[in-house]
């Protein structure tokens, strides 16, 4: 079986092409690993470094600022009847990709259909009409699209889908009908989705939608005026959910939840580099590693030293050499881009034989207490966070008592003064 290729590819500024590999990598995961076995479908996923350049073969899924008119996100046809989607440059873009990404590869056409029992809300509830069926429009993702229903791959959120079960004419013990196992029964609509269907009695399509409490309407127009040339493109253009699935709220516990997951991520996948980087020294993983105090003695000695401008932050640290860290302890003095050649030119490349490290600052730039920036010194040795009690310094100025009385005494003078902050665990 030759394998559907998927490409990701942003015409945003917003997603840089690293976001890209991070996203496409995850989904790749999630059709390999989640989708192939389950609707027995192979398929790739891959970033496109180049909007402008996609290979044959490639169903591109692009992230644009602006989808153009509401309904206009989801697939399209080009006018030789090639699938591609289009995806809003949300925060939470990546959920949305892994929507359209899951059904562009289960159903590229945006046709297919598959007969099953009917379904009704009623009472507010969704159940079954076994006296009729209904032709189903495979959207394998949206009756459970709402973002609850989500899960994550590393810290990429994707969608949840449902298996070919979710079609079967009753519910049987130990069968899968979604991949998360949300959805627990054939047909079964989860708040915040819904599916859409064609009802051969009124030559109509229908949906019912979940959006509040479940209820059936259908879906003004013919499928065949639809400028999308799709059932599915004719759907995503009467179909308005309660939230965009690019643009989750920042509260929401999906967003939270993987703002967490990142965090952890980056903190793991930072000690388990360090700790391969480390092997390949001399002595191996099972030498003794230096303790920080006599690195940290040096520091608490010399912080005055430190204070220069443009400095933000100093604490005990490895060192590293050509990219790679070492067993070593250092000095680490943290600087702005902007800022970090002249911080480097400014320090001595070692104190008492402990080498410095300028390295870039990549904190968000936070006003101090005091309304501006200082520089953070770390207290306790082997520290590499700030500490949690703040405690004001300032440089003194050596300014000649001549000098104080010029006018501009004062502007020079907070010009060479520096405030650090101290803060005790």
């Amino acid at each position: 079986m030759l394998p559907r290729r998927v490409g990701i590819a942003s015409r945003s500024a917003a997603v840089g092409l690293r976001d890209l590999i991070k996203v496409a990598a995850a989904l790749n995961v999630q059709a390999t690993r989640d989708l192939q076995d389950i609707w027995n479908i192979s398929a790739t996923v891959t970033a496109l470094a180049d909007p402008e350049s996609i290979e044959p073969g490639v169903l591109p899924i692009f992230i644009v600022d602006d989808v153009g008119q509401e309904g206009a996100a989801g697939l399209h046809l080009t006018d030789h009847k090639q699938p591609y989607a289009l995806v809003d440059a949300g925060p939470t873009w990546s959920l949305t990709a892994s929507h359209e990404c899951l059904e562009m590869l289960v159903d590229p056409s945006g046709n297919r259909l598959v007969s099953s029992s009917a379904i009704t809300a009623a009472g507010g509830k969704v159940q079954d009409v076994t006296t009729e069926k209904f032709e189903y429009l495979v959207e394998v993702a949206d009756p459970s699209e709402d973002p609850a229903n989500a899960y994550m791959i590393d810290e990429v959120l994707v969608s949840d889908f449902y298996t070919p079960h979710f079609f079967d004419p009753v519910v049987s013990p130990g069968v899968r009908y979604s991949f998360t196992g949300r959805i627990k029964r054939p047909r079964e609509i989860l708040p915040g989705g819904y599916i859409s269907w064609l009802n051969p009695a009124t030559g109509t399509m229908q949906q019912l939608r979940w959006f509040g409490k479940p209820e059936v309407i259908e879906l003004p127009g013919h499928p065949g005026q639809s400028g999308r040339g799709t059932l599915r493109g004719f759907v995503d253009e009467n179909t308005r959910p309660p939230m965009r699935l690019s643009r989750l709220d920042g509260s929401s516990y999906s967003v939270t939840h993987q703002r967490q997951r990142a965090q952890w991520l980056r903190k793991a996948s930072t000690l388990r580099s360090a700790a391969y980087a480390l092997a390949r020294r001399p002595g191996g993983s099972a030498t003794t590693l230096p303790p920080p105090n006599a690195a940290q003695a040096v520091l608490d000695a010399n912080k005055r030293r430190l204070q220069v401008p443009g400095a933000t932050k100093a604490y005990v640290g490895w060192h590293f050499e050509n990219n790679w860290i070492t067993r070593q302890r250092a000095i680490v003095v943290l600087a702005r881009r902007p800022e970090l050649s002249a911080v480097q030119n400014r320090l001595p490349a070692n104190l008492s034989g402990i080498p410095i490290d300028v390295r870039p600052d990549p904190r968000p730039v936070r006003p101090s207490p005091t309304g501006t920036t200082g520089m953070l010194m770390a207290a306790q040795p082997g520290t590499v966070r700030e500490e949690t009690q703040f405690r004001k310094f300032r440089a003194r100025s050596c300014l000649s008592k001549r000098s104080r009385r010029s006018p501009d005494w004062q502007q020079r003078c907070a010009s060479r003064t520096s405030t650090t902050y101290r803060r005790q665990a």
